[in-house]
Order: structure tokens, then sequence, then C-alpha cells
């Protein structure tokens, strides 16, 4: 696998509400169509959502974009980023310097696998045609999945996808593939103006793998099966709870610079500076503002406050 050094330009820092044992949120199962397009570029943000996040968001009405066939001679280019856009046939890539381009991939030739989705990083070949909005492809390769690339950047990958169940405990989306994505909700949270219905586009932030077959957790500590951390319906991606990244719980032990915060999916061990501690007693509920991933059960805070 090829390694980059890259700045955060397209995975969203995206959220969903507190959802703890007392929601009654049900919405019941309704088959969602695949998802055909959203587009999302983003910042760096900190734990406690400090740092402005830019998104962009587009409707998922086909766009009319200029392209040629392929030549029948020529010689390729090659193109490598993030993918930022998907629509229809149309891709909008970013690239780590921060030039963005658009390719048509109707006749590319590409991996016969999942993992080309909106936020991985993917290297494109193409023939350059003057003229056009879009340049012809002839191969899309995925070099890093939304894991791959969420874990260089020391942060939880996100996922975008049309809901088909949503309820206390579980979340079903249907991908940009079209392929079902299962995770447990039982500690996430949500954001939006209003109802998340069945057939919205959302943007889930989560912990684990959704491409992993183990279960539950290995003998490192690290989680593998995908657990829901926030979503956001796509008219709050701009909302300062979308920006934030915390997570919220019950005090089940505390120590030195140290708490471990039960969550209904898991306990997590929470690191910081003693400071951010004070006040903080067992039983409390919490909410823990943290940086980096929550892949593994040890969590750097950045902030804890009592809810």
């Amino acid at each position: 696998m090829k390694k980059y050094t890259w700045v955060i330009l397209a995975a969203a820092v995206l959220a969903m509400t507190a959802c703890g044992k007392g929601q009654t949120e049900n919405v019941p199962t309704q088959a969602a169509a695949p998802m055909q397009q959203t587009t999302a570029a983003a910042a760096k943000s900190d734990g406690a959502g400090t740092d402005a996040v830019k998104i962009e968001t587009t409707a998922e009405a086909p766009v009319e974009l200029s392209t040629a066939p392929l030549p029948e001679e020529y010689d390729a280019e090659y193109f490598e980023g993030v993918a930022t856009g998907i629509n229809g046939s149309f891709l909008t890539i970013v690239s780590e310097d921060g030039t963005k381009k658009v390719f048509d991939i109707s006749n590319a030739e590409r991996q016969e696998d999942d993992g080309f989705m909106q936020g991985c990083y993917v290297e494109v070949s193409y023939a350059e045609v003057e003229g056009v909005d879009a340049m012809p492809a002839d191969a899309l390769n995925v070099l890093m999945d939304i894991e791959q690339q969420a874990e260089m950047e020391g942060r939880d990958p996100v996922i975008y996808g049309k809901v088909q169940l949503l309820d206390i405990n579980d979340l079903e989306i249907v991908d940009y593939n079209g392929v079902t994505r299962e995770l447990d909700n039982s500690m996430g949270r949500k954001v939006s103006s209003g109802e998340i219905r069945p057939g919205d586009t959302v943007a889930v932030t989560y912990c684990g793998s959704l491409f992993s077959e183990a279960d539950s957790m290995d003998e490192d500590g690290e989680i593998n099966h995908p657990i829901v951390v926030k979503i956001v319906a796509m008219d709050a991606l701009e909302s300062e709870d979308a920006k934030a990244n915390y997570i919220s719980g019950i005090v089940d032990r505390i120590g030195k610079g140290y708490i471990a915060l039960l969550t209904d999916a898991v306990t997590f061990d929470v690191q910081g500076d003693e400071k951010i501690f004070e006040g903080i007693e067992e039983e409390n509920h919490v909410r823990v503002y943290y940086q980096g991933s929550l892949n593994g059960i040890s969590v750097d805070a950045v902030k804890v406050e009592k809810e």
C-alpha cells in the first residue's frame, strides 16, 4: 500500500445526536435507493470542534458537464487524491496540493470491489482533452479506502449513504455502491434540523470497520465491528454540533488523569490532563470531547463536561 502525507481535504467531520437508553425514536424499515451523489470538502477540526469546517453539498440531480470519448491515441496522464464528489459517471478528485479535477469515469476500468466511495484515495489515468469539463478516464484504482485514509489522517472514518433503517440500536444505510451497511447505533448521536427519515442522505462517522468480518473487539483492544459515533443530515453539515467530536456515557471508574467511560456499546479508557477531570465523579453522566480516532478503546480527551 502506498503511503501519502495528506491534509484532510475531503472527509467531513460529521455527527449524530445522543441516543442513550432513554431514546424513543424508531424509524420503520423502508427500502432506500442507492445513493447517487453527495459532495463534501472539509478542513481539519479538533476534538472540541473549534476549527471551522467548510462543507460543500450539491443536489442529487445528475450534473451536466462536457466530456469527450477517449482518443484513439494518447499519452496517459495520472492524477491522484481524495474522491470528494461522485455524481453518476463524473468523479471529482482533490489532490494533496488542493488541485481539483473532474473526470468522466463511464468507460474507466476499475477494481471490482466496494471500496470506491466518497472519501477514498484514488488514482486515475486519463487523456488530456482540451475544451471539456471532465477529462475522459481509462482506469480508476482505489489506493486507500475510507478507513485506511482515516487511519492515516488520525481520525474516525465517515461514510455517506441513504437511510434504510434507523432505531436506538441499529442503523442501516445504502452506500454509493448500492451496498447495505449495518452499524451498531447504541451509542450514536445525530444532528439534523428535523427528523431523519428512510431515504434521507446522511453522513455517518463511525469507529471500527465496515470491511472486517471479525466480531466485536480483537485481542489488542481494537474495535472491529462498526459502531456509530455520529450522523448528520445534509441540512446540518455546517452546524457546530456537526463539527464537534464527542461521545457521552457514564463514569464507571476514575483515576489520576483517567476515567473509564461506560457507553451502551463499549467501555472507553479516557485519558487526558488531570485538570479536565476536576469535579468529575463516578456515576456522573459526562460528555467527552476527544482528538484522534475511537478505533481503539483508549481515547485522548481534550475536554470533559457533565451532562
